[in-house]
């Protein structure tokens, strides 16, 4: 194992993913994880270290990854087994909305992969899956780049279902927050990215995320994608049609206030939070002094206050 200094010293952050009994050596700028074992030198009876089979590699982002054609004798649960218990009533929900066949499990896995690793690319998912009790809970599933691919591009094109679950979802909510959210971009190739009003901020294009909350169960219910030149104010109209629910209190800032909103919820009879901004009309003669008015209520950065008049 070579930790000297020089062109071929391997770092703290590689080897500390160096399985026990083994070597790492940098070769062409990868690091190459061999097996190693110790043997007398019949000559001068020292013992010396022998480098045998290649075992795998090492990588910053994935940590040791294996040879394809090895197995794996540790098996992570820990996160899996939490993130599984933490969902029962969710992939019942699910599963009424996708079934239970092989390609429902698919979904239902990468869900899971995402959840407790956050975003990974999809060449790393089938590692993952291997390395994880998931493929004990649901063996033998096809999880490479081809078939996450596939899942991908079939929840995109066919929302049939994701309608379904989102309906599911929506069912019996009494609450619901809708925030935006700035994604940066940087792929010429995607239709969506486009400039937008952090550009300044982020130096990049970007596209819009929003997304509808459960406020009482604290979890998502729905969320879209926008071009990144849209506002908040204009994105809102389209998503509000997808959650639109009668008698439920919307939760919004300022930036999704328009009037075409406000119909929108009154014809479902729904109510809304939503401040308004400082120089807007609405907000002056809300704070114009009149008769019985002893105390007036302000919106400032976030922050609610009392102020006497």
């Amino acid at each position: 194992m070579s930790t000297s200094s020089g062109r071929y010293a391997v770092p703290p952050e590689i080897l500390k993913h160096k399985p026990r009994g083994s070597m790492v050596k940098k070769i062409h700028g990868g690091y190459y994880v061999y097996a190693m074992e110790n043997v007398k030198n019949p000559v001068t009876g020292k013992w010396q270290t022998k480098t045998k089979e290649i075992l795998g590699k090492i990588t910053v982002e994935n940590g040791y990854i294996p040879n394809e054609d090895r197995g794996y004798t540790v098996l992570e649960y820990g996160a899996y087994h939490l993130a599984e218990e933490c969902t029962d009533e969710i992939k019942e929900q699910f599963q009424l909305a996708f079934g239970k066949d092989e390609n429902a499990k698919r979904i239902w896995v990468l869900a899971l992969i995402y959840s407790v690793n956050g975003f990974r690319p999809i060449s790393a998912i089938s590692l993952l899956y291997k390395k994880s009790s998931l493929s004990v809970a649901y063996p033998n599933l096809k999880m490479g780049e081809t078939a996450v691919s596939n899942i991908l591009e079939n929840l995109g094109r066919r929302d049939t279902e994701a309608k379904k679950f989102q309906d599911i979802l929506l069912q019996n909510v009494k609450e619901i927050a809708i925030d935006g959210h700035v994604i940066p971009r940087y792929s010429k190739l995607d239709g969506m990215t486009e400039y937008g009003y952090k550009y300044k901020k982020l130096g990049s294009e970007q596209i819009n995320l929003l997304t509808a909350y459960d406020v009482t169960k604290g979890r998502p219910v729905a969320m879209k994608m926008f071009d990144g030149s849209k506002n908040d104010k204009a994105s809102v109209k389209e998503f509000i049609e997808d959650v639109i629910v009668e008698d439920c209190l919307y939760l919004m800032d300022r930036g999704f206030y328009s009037p075409e909103l406000k119909t929108i919820l009154a014809e479902k009879k729904s109510t809304y939070i939503m401040p308004v901004s400082s120089n807007m009309t609405a907000y002056q003669e809300a704070l114009k002094r009149g008769r019985g008015r002893l105390k007036t209520f302000v919106y400032k950065r976030n922050a609610y206050y009392q102020e006497c008049c």
